[in-house]
Protein backbone atom coordinates (compact mmCIF):
# COMPACT_ATOMS: atom_id res chain seq x y z
CA UNK A 1 0.00 0.00 0.00
CA UNK A 2 2.93 2.36 0.64
CA UNK A 3 3.58 2.47 -3.10
CA UNK A 4 0.34 4.44 -3.50
CA UNK A 5 -0.17 6.16 -0.14
CA UNK A 6 3.20 7.79 0.49
CA UNK A 7 3.18 10.03 -2.63
CA UNK A 8 -0.59 10.63 -2.55
CA UNK A 9 -0.75 13.68 -0.28
CA UNK A 10 2.07 15.46 -2.12
CA UNK A 11 0.41 14.74 -5.47
CA UNK A 12 -2.99 15.98 -4.31
CA UNK A 13 -1.63 19.08 -2.59
CA UNK A 14 0.29 20.03 -5.73
CA UNK A 15 -2.88 19.72 -7.85
CA UNK A 16 -5.12 21.63 -5.41
CA UNK A 17 -2.54 24.39 -4.96
CA UNK A 18 -1.94 24.68 -8.71
CA UNK A 19 -5.66 24.93 -9.39
CA UNK A 20 -6.20 27.53 -6.67
CA UNK A 21 -3.37 29.64 -8.08
CA UNK A 22 -5.28 29.74 -11.37
CA UNK A 23 -8.64 30.57 -9.81
CA UNK A 24 -10.12 27.06 -9.84
CA UNK A 25 -11.59 25.94 -6.51
CA UNK A 26 -11.43 22.16 -6.31
CA UNK A 27 -12.48 21.94 -2.67
CA UNK A 28 -16.23 21.95 -3.45
CA UNK A 29 -15.95 19.17 -6.04
CA UNK A 30 -16.07 15.42 -5.54
CA UNK A 31 -12.60 13.95 -6.10
CA UNK A 32 -13.50 10.80 -7.98
CA UNK A 33 -10.25 9.02 -8.77
CA UNK A 34 -6.51 9.27 -9.12
CA UNK A 35 -4.49 7.54 -11.83
CA UNK A 36 -1.22 5.68 -11.32
CA UNK A 37 0.70 5.25 -14.59
CA UNK A 38 3.13 2.39 -15.11
CA UNK A 39 6.04 2.60 -17.56
CA UNK A 40 6.20 -1.14 -18.38
CA UNK A 41 4.02 -4.22 -18.34
CA UNK A 42 6.11 -5.56 -15.45
CA UNK A 43 5.61 -2.41 -13.38
CA UNK A 44 1.86 -2.63 -14.10
CA UNK A 45 1.78 -6.19 -12.76
CA UNK A 46 3.80 -5.13 -9.71
CA UNK A 47 1.44 -2.20 -9.05
CA UNK A 48 -1.60 -4.46 -9.47
CA UNK A 49 -0.09 -6.91 -6.98
CA UNK A 50 0.80 -4.10 -4.54
CA UNK A 51 -2.79 -2.83 -4.66
CA UNK A 52 -4.37 -6.24 -4.03
CA UNK A 53 -1.87 -7.09 -1.28
CA UNK A 54 -2.35 -3.61 0.25
CA UNK A 55 -6.06 -3.97 0.90
CA UNK A 56 -7.41 -2.23 -2.20
CA UNK A 57 -10.61 -3.83 -3.53
CA UNK A 58 -10.30 -4.70 -7.22
CA UNK A 59 -13.40 -3.60 -9.14
CA UNK A 60 -12.55 -4.13 -12.78
CA UNK A 61 -9.83 -4.52 -15.37
CA UNK A 62 -10.64 -3.55 -18.94
CA UNK A 63 -8.68 -3.00 -22.12
CA UNK A 64 -8.47 0.72 -22.93
CA UNK A 65 -6.49 2.02 -25.91
CA UNK A 66 -4.66 -1.27 -26.31
CA UNK A 67 -3.57 -1.80 -22.72
CA UNK A 68 -5.09 -2.98 -19.42
CA UNK A 69 -6.57 -0.44 -17.01
CA UNK A 70 -7.55 -1.61 -13.53
CA UNK A 71 -9.83 0.14 -11.06
CA UNK A 72 -9.54 -0.34 -7.30
CA UNK A 73 -11.25 1.11 -4.24
CA UNK A 74 -8.92 2.70 -1.72
CA UNK A 75 -9.09 1.18 1.77
CA UNK A 76 -11.49 3.07 4.07
CA UNK A 77 -8.75 4.76 6.07
CA UNK A 78 -7.51 6.58 2.99
CA UNK A 79 -10.63 7.60 1.14
CA UNK A 80 -12.64 8.55 4.21
CA UNK A 81 -9.99 10.91 5.58
CA UNK A 82 -10.93 14.54 6.08
CA UNK A 83 -8.32 16.16 3.80
CA UNK A 84 -8.85 15.38 0.07
CA UNK A 85 -10.71 12.06 0.39
CA UNK A 86 -10.41 9.86 -2.69
CA UNK A 87 -12.23 6.62 -3.35
CA UNK A 88 -10.87 5.10 -6.55
CA UNK A 89 -7.41 4.25 -7.85
CA UNK A 90 -6.92 3.68 -11.56
CA UNK A 91 -3.77 1.75 -12.53
CA UNK A 92 -2.79 1.88 -16.19
CA UNK A 93 -0.28 -0.10 -18.18
CA UNK A 94 1.51 1.86 -20.90
CA UNK A 95 -0.11 2.25 -24.29
CA UNK A 96 1.72 0.34 -27.02
CA UNK A 97 4.76 2.37 -28.06
CA UNK A 98 4.51 4.82 -25.13
CA UNK A 99 6.09 4.98 -21.72
CA UNK A 100 5.47 7.26 -18.77
CA UNK A 101 7.35 7.66 -15.54
CA UNK A 102 5.81 5.55 -12.79
CA UNK A 103 3.57 7.43 -10.42
CA UNK A 104 0.44 9.50 -10.16
CA UNK A 105 -0.43 11.17 -13.46
CA UNK A 106 -3.95 12.59 -13.19
CA UNK A 107 -6.85 13.12 -10.86
CA UNK A 108 -10.47 13.45 -11.86
CA UNK A 109 -13.35 15.38 -10.34
CA UNK A 110 -17.05 15.04 -10.95
CA UNK A 111 -18.29 18.28 -12.46
CA UNK A 112 -22.04 18.16 -13.04
CA UNK A 113 -22.44 21.61 -14.55
CA UNK A 114 -21.57 22.58 -18.11
CA UNK A 115 -18.01 21.63 -19.07
CA UNK A 116 -18.12 24.33 -21.75
CA UNK A 117 -19.05 26.88 -19.12
CA UNK A 118 -16.14 25.75 -16.91
CA UNK A 119 -13.72 26.19 -19.79
CA UNK A 120 -15.27 29.57 -20.63
CA UNK A 121 -14.97 30.81 -17.04
CA UNK A 122 -11.24 30.08 -17.21
CA UNK A 123 -10.69 30.85 -20.88
CA UNK A 124 -7.19 32.15 -20.26
CA UNK A 125 -6.02 28.61 -19.42
CA UNK A 126 -4.89 25.94 -21.90
CA UNK A 127 -7.72 23.40 -21.70
CA UNK A 128 -7.73 20.03 -23.41
CA UNK A 129 -11.28 19.81 -24.77
CA UNK A 130 -10.71 16.87 -27.12
CA UNK A 131 -13.11 14.62 -25.17
CA UNK A 132 -15.78 17.19 -24.29
CA UNK A 133 -18.25 15.43 -26.61
CA UNK A 134 -17.42 11.80 -25.73
CA UNK A 135 -20.43 9.51 -25.58
CA UNK A 136 -19.36 7.50 -22.53
CA UNK A 137 -18.19 10.19 -20.10
CA UNK A 138 -17.36 13.63 -21.50
CA UNK A 139 -14.55 15.51 -19.82
CA UNK A 140 -12.10 18.38 -20.09
CA UNK A 141 -8.61 18.54 -18.64
CA UNK A 142 -5.95 21.03 -17.76
CA UNK A 143 -2.27 20.51 -16.98
CA UNK A 144 -1.30 22.05 -13.65
CA UNK A 145 2.18 21.69 -12.18
CA UNK A 146 2.81 18.66 -14.41
CA UNK A 147 -0.44 17.00 -13.28
CA UNK A 148 -3.48 16.49 -15.45
CA UNK A 149 -6.64 17.62 -13.65
CA UNK A 150 -9.76 16.24 -15.30
CA UNK A 151 -13.39 17.26 -14.91
CA UNK A 152 -15.88 14.47 -15.79
CA UNK A 153 -19.66 14.61 -15.93
CA UNK A 154 -19.98 11.15 -14.35
CA UNK A 155 -18.07 9.42 -11.60
CA UNK A 156 -16.04 6.38 -12.58
CA UNK A 157 -18.34 3.96 -10.74
CA UNK A 158 -21.28 5.19 -12.78
CA UNK A 159 -19.27 4.51 -15.94
CA UNK A 160 -18.40 1.03 -14.67
CA UNK A 161 -22.10 0.62 -13.72
CA UNK A 162 -21.84 -2.65 -11.79
CA UNK A 163 -18.76 -1.87 -9.71
CA UNK A 164 -19.43 -0.63 -6.21
CA UNK A 165 -16.97 -0.06 -3.38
Amino acid sequence: MDLFTQPLDTFLEKAYTGAAARGIDLSALQLDHVCWRCPTADSYLAAFRAATEGGFAHLETSPVSGRPVSIFCFPDAIYRREHHPVQLLEITAPKPGQTFPEGYEHLAFVYQDSLGQLVGQHGNLAWDTERIDCDRNPFVAIALEGISVEFHLLDLQAVLQDAVC
